[in-house]
């Protein structure tokens, strides 16, 4: 039986229906492909947000102990490598305690939360200034000259922290002591260098100074204001 020939009409109807269904193929498509984006975007954003729970701290925001100490292991084989000198300085709030008991942890908080700002503004860029735990902080200096480097940033750490915290109507005085160790003179490794900045910061408490620095086998002790 001989087929009709199909008529233009009926073969642009046709070919209208072919493209409707590509064109309805690739909605789908799209709409799938924006969900999958959509989608996607939430998991990054929950990997950053992990990322930042499991380096930083919840309070203020700065690098907590794990990532202080990865950081600290980085500088010290680079300046083992190149020859160089990298300084440890371990900081302590005088007292804190007193703090917490007289005007309760919510002012405490906000107390760290203010001295962790004003001390990233004494920071070069490849400095890290972090909280080890409590009131305990770390600011790695991962190249110095020498020994007077740390100590001058020290000495502006110190005026840093010394300014009055405006903490709802009072304004609270708070101190901090501070240790310095430098590598490779106080330690050649994190644990080593972390102790030998530990121990001056212990002797610059119990000498009543502000800042030790801790050479060798020999402390220097140096007072700030």
């Amino acid at each position: 039986m001989e087929r009709t020939p199909e008529s233009t009409s009926d073969a642009i109807q046709r070919l209208q229906q072919v493209l409707a269904l590509k064109d309805a193929r690739l909605e789908r498509l799209r709409l799938t492909n924006a969900a999958l984006a959509e989608k996607l975007k939430v998991v990054r954003a929950e990997l950053v947000r992990a990322c930042e729970h499991a380096y930083h701290d919840p309070l203020t925001g700065l690098p907590n102990r794990t990532l202080l100490l990865d950081r600290l292991h980085q500088a010290i084989t680079q300046c083992a490598r190149k020859g160089r000198q990298c300084a440890l300085l371990f900081l302590d709030l005088d007292d804190f305690k007193a703090v917490n008991d007289n005007y309760g942890h919510q002012a405490a908080d906000e107390v760290l939360c203010l001295l962790a700002q004003r001390l990233q503004l004494c920071l070069r860029a490849d400095d890290t200034f972090g909280r080890l735990s409590g009131d305990e902080f770390l600011l790695l200096l991962p190249e110095i000259r020498a020994r007077a480097d740390a100590l001058e940033v020290a000495r502006k750490v110190l005026e840093l922290s010394a300014a009055p915290y405006p903490i709802d109507t009072h304004e609270l005085q708070v101190t901090l002591s501070m240790g310095i160790a430098i590598f490779p003179d106080d330690g050649s490794g994190v644990e080593s260098l972390l102790k030998s900045a530990d121990v001056a910061l212990y002797r610059a408490k119990a000498g009543h100074l502000k800042v030790a620095q801790r050479e060798s086998s020999r402390t220097m002790l140096a007072a700030g204001t």
